[in-house]
């Protein structure tokens, strides 16, 4: 049986996708498989109905992290060689989850930090897009210091911008319309009131509610400017949404876009590669090493 990928997603659902995306593409691109058969395996649970990562820390709301369990556990059972977190600020929970299964669970602030050190070993500071908790957690400063990289953060106002662009993201909003204010396809359907009254309070989340939004696209390019302005020359998408608005952003060929989702599909599909060549011989027990999986 060929190695498989377990992925948590559904933090959000088309970030998810994203991922699963760019692991077939790197499958393809690096073993060229001809039949389904000559694929790697791939597990995705991707459960939407996992409690607001950012909620549960800014808010107070519900923990996901007993989801987290769950999800982790049943794919440990399906016997997956690897487990991926599809959501960055879901990694806070790491260390925990970590503890419950044998099966290597790969951080992608590791293997992000790890390609930019090995791919610009000039760089010493970096620009950061994510969210708010992750940016508060320190998730990618803290791996970044240890490789001599400083990650420089937007400023609040632009973080509280960047918030309500990645939950544009999450509900579909059109990216790659060229005007900066779009008609909200969401503005007239018919939800359960009690999610609307939630949504209405919310303080990044109100903006569904708005007949008309700002293209997330335009939000992003503005952090990114602010970060040029900070002498930044890297830019880390430090959220699974924010990737899927890459091809829409102007490119400027001294800015160096980093994007975790693809960065982390190439570490799995070599990884599997090495799991399969070990395996040829006889089957062997996978366990954790801190260098590859971070």
């Amino acid at each position: 049986m060929k190695p498989t990928i377990g992925i948590v997603g559904g933090s959000g659902p088309l970030a998810t996708l994203d991922i699963e995306k760019k692991i077939l593409s790197t499958n393809q691109r690096l073993t060229k498989p001809l039949i389904d058969q000559d694929y790697f395996n791939l597990l995705v649970f991707n459960y939407s109905e996992t409690y607001d990562r950012n909620d549960s820390v800014a808010f107070n709301r519900m923990s996901p992290l007993g989801q987290y369990i769950s999800y982790v556990t049943a794919i440990s059972n399906l016997n997956a060689d690897l487990i991926l977190l599809a959501c960055n600020t879901a990694h806070m929970y790491l260390p925990i989850l970590r503890e419950k299964t044998n099966i290597p669970i790969i951080n992608i602030m590791e293997i992000t930090a790890n390609y930019i050190k090995n791919k610009f070993p000039e760089c010493s500071q970096l620009g950061l897009i994510s969210t708010k908790v992750t940016q508060e957690k320190k998730l990618y400063h803290n791996v970044l210091i240890q490789h001599g990289i400083e990650a420089i953060n937007i400023e609040t106002s632009t973080q509280d911008t960047i918030m309500e662009a990645i939950y544009l993201i999450k509900a579909g909003v059109e990216l790659s319309c060229t005007e900066s204010c779009l008609e909200n396809i969401h503005y007239t359907s018919n939800v359960e009131i009690e999610r609307v009254r939630i949504i209405k309070n919310h303080p990044y989340k109100r903006v569904l509610l708005q007949e008309k939004v700002s293209n997330p696209t335009f939000a992003i390019e503005s952090a990114i400017q602010e970060l040029i302005k900070k002498g930044c020359r890297h830019i880390i998408f430090g959220c699974t949404e924010l990737p899927l608005t890459i091809p829409y952003l102007k490119k400027d060929p001294d800015i160096h876009f980093i994007d975790p989702n693809a960065i982390v599909a190439e570490a799995i599909i070599e990884t599997l590669i090495s799991i399969e060549k070990q395996t040829q011989d006889e089957p062997i027990k996978i366990s954790y090493d801190k260098k590859r999986y971070g």
